[in-house]
């Protein structure tokens, strides 16, 4: 019965983290040239309306993907 439980524990969980992993991801790289006013941020956010929101030690910079 362990033995079972353990095949189905195994095939659900392979079900949710396949489609995970196999998701197409664009990812750009925000830099001081781009306008951030520093480059090491420990926090970031994106809001509703699609902004990013990035914490350096100079302030709170917002990012439009543009």
């Amino acid at each position: 019965m362990a033995k079972s439980l353990r095949l189905s524990l195994i095939l659900i969980l392979l079900c949710f983290v396949i489609p995970l992993t196999s998701q197409d991801t664009n990812v750009k790289s925000v830099t001081v040239a781009d306008g951030l006013s520093q480059g090491y941020v420990p926090s970031l956010i994106q809001d509703s309306r699609g902004f990013m929101w990035f914490a350096t030690a100079d302030g709170l910079d917002r990012y439009d993907g543009y």
